[in-house]
């Protein structure tokens, strides 16, 4: 609910709790706290502190052979990177998440890397990967059962679409990705599509419906 720091206290206290590395499930336990100190970390935009636990947590999963703690640390070191202006070693990071995903079957997991796999794809200029990421993006959140993120993932769709110039295909995605948020109740997303569908009125010219 955005409390880091208190979020950040308690993982401390469970650090200090867990801290018999003899025991094999308090060092599992240790790692999986690790990764959720680097995510609050993240959510502070504080990336450089953030890479520095993912890369603890990195070692002592490959060691305790964790593999979904081990993929969700590279995703969030990778994801940090970017912003440290480390793109490619941040991908490459990413790509190995992805590839442990795969391997576990974590379709929440994927859409995670691949959301962010063809967001970047689009930033670069790169319009046919970032659609098959996002293609690749959108497969997963279904197979997970995430209407929410299926449509986020058309959402980004949409935006490829305009900047392609073809506004009426972006518009009709931006009104299924409205229709399904209003549906769910999920106003983040409400609001997405509705800001999209103004960024089309206004590629159109209709000044005052955008």
């Amino acid at each position: 609910v955005g409390r880091y720091s208190q979020a950040l206290r308690w993982y401390t206290r469970a650090l200090k709790f867990s801290a018999d590395d003899r025991d094999p499930d308090l060092r599992r336990i240790r790692v999986e706290i690790r990764v959720a100190y680097a995510g609050v970390r993240f959510r502070q935009a504080r990336y450089r502190d953030c890479a520095a636990w993912c890369r603890e947590a990195i070692e002592r999963a490959e060691g305790l052979d964790q593999q979904s703690e081990l993929a969700h640390a590279l995703y969030l070191l990778g994801h940090a990177l970017e912003f440290l202006k480390e793109k490619q070693q941040g991908l490459d990071y990413e790509h190995r998440a992805l590839a442990i995903y795969e391997e576990l079957g974590d379709f929440v997991g994927q859409g995670n890397v691949l959301n962010n796999l063809g967001l970047e794809a689009y930033l670069a200029g790169s319009w046919d990967d970032a659609l098959a990421y996002q293609e690749r993006h959108r497969n997963a959140r279904e197979k997970a059962g995430d209407v929410v993120g299926a449509a986020i993932a058309e959402n980004n769709d949409g935006l490829i679409l305009i900047d392609q110039g073809k506004v009426d295909a972006a518009q009709a995605t931006f009104r299924q990705v409205l229709q399904v948020c209003r549906a769910a109740n999920y106003p983040v997303g409400v609001a997405a599509a509705t800001l999209n569908l103004g960024v089309v009125a206004t590629r159109r010219g209709e000044f005052a419906e955008a």
